[in-house]
């Protein structure tokens, strides 16, 4: 019965996550944050196939160790958070933008150009049916519920 319990509870808790008012209400770690990046990203390159984008992605990626490919990402990632232990799907995005804008300053690839520009477009005119912001909810969303899937 308790295990029943538990059951119904779980399916509650993740019917709540799946609604799309209450995914603004949620708070991402840095790790969250930046695995909900990591994906978006990997969506983007499949849509792209941007050469400086896989390069990115490979140096993102994280070692048995804890830390990244590159691990002056994880550390520039946690500069541009501020240290912060809790961020909302906005702030992780607006640190997402910086973040590539910090890269592309070293590749000056059109296809982040081109991606920065996307993410400039939902900062200065808003998330309202915007299917950048979509694409990134739908990522945040994902990596939100593994978390907390378990």
């Amino acid at each position: 019965m308790m295990f029943q319990k538990h059951l119904i509870i779980k399916r509650v808790y993740l019917d709540y996550l799946n609604r799309e008012d209450h995914i603004m209400d949620i708070t991402l770690t840095p790790e969250q944050s930046f695995y909900a990046m990591q994906e978006f990203l990997e969506e983007y390159f499949k849509i792209t196939s941007s050469d400086a984008l896989g390069a990115l992605l490979s140096c993102m990626q994280f070692l048995e160790d804890g830390q990244t490919a590159d691990s002056a990402l994880w550390e520039d990632w946690l500069i541009i958070l501020h240290n912060k232990k809790h961020i909302t799907p906005q702030q992780a995005f607006e640190a997402m933008r910086l973040f590539l804008n910090n890269y592309y300053k070293n590749t000056s690839s059109t296809n982040i150009k081109k991606l920065l520009k996307s993410l400039d477009d939902v900062i200065n005119n808003g998330i309202e049916k915007s299917t950048t912001w979509s694409d990134w909810m739908q990522c945040v969303n994902h990596v939100y519920k593994l978390d907390h899937s378990g």
